[in-house]
């Protein structure tokens, strides 16, 4: 099967949930632009958060530390195994330049370096929600159908996209055609196999991480290859030949319940290991405070520290 090849589609409540969400963000942001308002990326979040309830869970800690450390939520997706991807979320809005060009503002200050190094701290993967936000707040962008609303155009409403993607600092106006090219729906997020992209076909791998890549995956481990699929393509089209994979990372000092430990370490050509930035989230069991969380106990404090929240979602 070749890229964008699709298994046949199921139907989850997550996803469900998932797209409830992005309704919720389509009104939102709608609304206030008919009002002549602007709108919040940590409003929308609480929106989103809020309509996909029960099948996300969510304990908000506080705020006053986005600014300083540039991360909003840490998500968690958990398979019924117990497989799980864990992944630092911050939310950026899309907005317009004076001519009506859509742009992505992602660096304000150290917040880009602060997000990716408080992943590296969490051990998981830096991950933006680009709110493109309702049809006519983006003034129809992307969709080129008249009239415009088509569903996959309306599934952009909430984009996921790695940080990564932006790791040679493109200009806002380029931000935002690549969250388009490289994004995924966050309702694609549901772990149902629907969505498959092989991503670097021609990288020589350990069977086990190959099989990872070529196959298509259920539950967190579907998550993970969707996060690592954009990542790749844009690591697969900065250059024309093979891509050397002959330089691995030692396990020794890696997380144990990693899935992934002996990785690849070939960059961006930002200097970024991208094998290691991706995959470092997927487990094989979910973090103790994320058990805690959903037992009602209070979150450690060094947790507080580094995020405003996480986000729980069985698949």
């Amino acid at each position: 099967m070749g890229e964008d090849a699709r298994v046949t589609p199921q139907s989850s409540k997550v996803q469900e949930a998932l797209r409830r969400g992005r309704f919720a963000v389509q009104e939102h942001t709608d609304l206030a632009h008919a009002a002549g308002t602007t709108w919040r990326e940590e409003t929308v979040t609480e929106q989103l958060l809020l309509a996909c309830q029960p099948e996300v869970s969510f304990a908000d800690f506080h705020r006053e530390q986005e600014a300083e450390l540039g991360a909003d939520w840490l998500w968690w997706w958990i398979s019924p195994d117990g497989t799980s991807y864990g992944a630092l979320v911050q939310a950026k809005k899309l907005t317009f330049t004076a001519i009506g060009t859509p742009k992505v503002v992602y660096r304000h200050g150290t917040q880009y370096a602060d997000l990716l190094r408080t992943s590296e701290e969490l051990e998981v993967p830096a991950i933006y929600a680009v709110y493109f936000g309702g049809l006519e707040y983006r003034r129809g962008w992307p969709c080129e159908v008249f009239p415009p609303g088509c569903d996959p155009c309306m599934s952009k409403t909430v984009t996921i996209l790695p940080a990564l993607i932006y790791s040679q600092s493109p200009g806002p106006v380029h931000a935002a055609e690549l969250a388009l090219e490289l994004g995924t729906p966050l309702e694609e997020l549901a772990g149902i196999g629907e969505f498959w992209r092989s991503p670097l076909p021609a990288l020589d791998l350990d069977g086990e991480l190959r099989e990872f890549l070529d196959e298509p995956q259920l539950g967190a481990r579907e998550i993970a290859q969707l996060v690592m699929s954009a990542v790749a393509k844009l690591r697969g089209a900065q250059f024309e030949q093979a891509i050397s994979t002959t330089d691995r990372r030692s396990g020794s000092s890696i997380t144990a319940d990693r899935v992934f430990v002996d990785l690849p370490q070939d960059r961006l050509h930002s200097g970024d290991t991208y094998f290691e930035h991706v995959l470092r989230g997927l487990r094989r069991t979910p973090p103790g405070y994320v058990l805690d969380l959903e037992n009602g106990n209070d979150p450690p404090d060094w947790l507080v520290q580094r995020v405003g929240g996480v986000g729980i979602i069985r698949l």
